[in-house]
C-alpha cells in the first residue's frame, strides 16, 4: 500500500487537490482511501470531540505516547490549540491503524507531516534539531505532495474563509498573519524531508488549470514509483507498521519515543517568522 500525504499552508488548496486527485487515481484503477479533513460543523463541537478522544486514551496508548513526544519537543503556546492538536493526532492514529486491507493508496490531505508543521507554527520554536526529532517520530509516507500557492491567492482565500465563520469560530481559528507564517514552515519542512531522502513533489493550486497540471504530475509520480498498477504490485502491509492492524504507532518511533517533557528545553528558540 502506498501512503501519500499533502503538505501546505491553510488555503493552499490541499482539500481541493485531494478530492480531485482521489477521483483521478480511481479512474486509473487504483483503490484509493481518501482521509480528508472537511471544514464542516462548529469548531467548538470539534474541540469537544477532541476532549472526548483525549479522555479515552489509556496510559500506554500510542496517541498518548506520540503526544508526549511532540508536545515535549514543540509545546504549543496555547492550551486550546494543544487540545485540538492532541485530538487530531488521535484521529490520525485511529484512521491510520484502521486502514482497509484492500486499499492500494491511502491519501491524507492533512497527515502526520502537516501535524508536525502545525506544532512548529503553534509552538513558535524554530529549532531544526527538535523538528528533525519530531519528524523522526512520525510514520513515514511514501510520497509527500507540497502544495504551494502565492501569498496573494492565499490571503484572498483566507479572508473569504473567515467571512463565512461565526464569532465563536473566528476566535477558534488562526488569524491571517499566523496562517501566512506557515508558508515558511512548509518550505523548511519540505527541504528537511528532501535532505533525508523523502520522496516528494511540489505543485501549485492557484487555479483550475494549475490543479489539472498538478494532478497529472502526481499521477505520473505514482506510476513511476510503482512501475505497474498497484493492484498488481501491492506492497506488504507489514512494511508500514502504522497501517498494520493491531500494531502500535509507537513501534515506528524508535528511540525518540523515550523523550518526555522534562528532557526538552521547552521555551527556548522561540521566535516569529519575519
Amino acid at each position: 500500500m502506498m501512503i501519500i500525504e499533502l503538505l501546505g499552508s491553510p488555503g493552499a488548496g490541499k482539500t481541493t487537490l485531494a478530492d480531485a486527485l482521489a477521483h483521478r487515481l480511481r479512474l486509473e484503477g487504483y483503490a484509493v482511501r481518501a482521509v480528508i479533513g472537511r471544514r464542516t460543523g462548529l469548531l467548538s463541537r470539534s474541540l469537544a470531540r477532541s476532549v472526548g478522544m483525549i479522555r479515552s486514551w489509556s496510559p500506554g496508548a500510542p496517541q498518548a505516547r506520540l503526544a508526549a513526544v511532540l508536545i515535549g519537543l514543540l509545546p504549543p503556546r496555547s492550551f486550546l490549540w494543544s487540545m485540538r492538536l492532541r485530538g487530531y493526532m488521535s484521529y490520525l492514529c485511529d484512521v491510520s491503524i484502521g486502514s482497509p486491507a484492500g486499499a492500494d493508496i491511502t491519501l491524507l490531505d492533512q497527515g502526520f507531516v502537516q501535524l508536525v508543521c502545525s506544532f512548529v507554527l503553534l509552538s513558535g520554536i524554530i529549532d531544526r534539531q527538535r523538528i528533525t526529532e519530531a519528524l523522526a517520530c512520525i510514520p513515514k509516507p511514501d510520497l509527500v505532495i507540497r502544495v504551494d500557492t502565492s501569498f496573494d491567492v492565499l490571503g484572498t482565500r483566507l479572508v473569504k474563509r473567515r467571512q463565512h465563520l461565526g464569532p465563536i469560530q473566528r476566535r477558534l481559528e488562526l488569524d491571517l498573519k499566523t496562517s501566512l507564517e506557515q508558508v515558511n514552515i512548509v518550505k523548511m519542512l519540505s527541504e528537511m524531508l528532501a535532505s533525508e531522502g523523502q520522496r516528494s513533489v511540489t505543485i501549485s493550486c492557484s487555479d483550475e488549470r494549475s490543479i489539472a497540471a498538478a494532478i497529472e504530475k502526481v499521477v505520473s509520480e505514482v506510476r513511476s514509483g510503482t512501475g505497474k498498477p498497484l493492484a498488481l504490485h501491492r506492497a506488504s502491509r507489514s512494511q508500514y507498521p502504522i497501517w498494520a492492524s493491531g500494531q502500535s504507532v509507537v513501534q515506528s518511533f524508535g528511540a525518540h519515543a523515550a523523550c518526555d517533557g522534562d528532557q526538552c528545553r521547552a521555551g527556548q528558540h522561540r521566535r516569529n517568522w519575519p
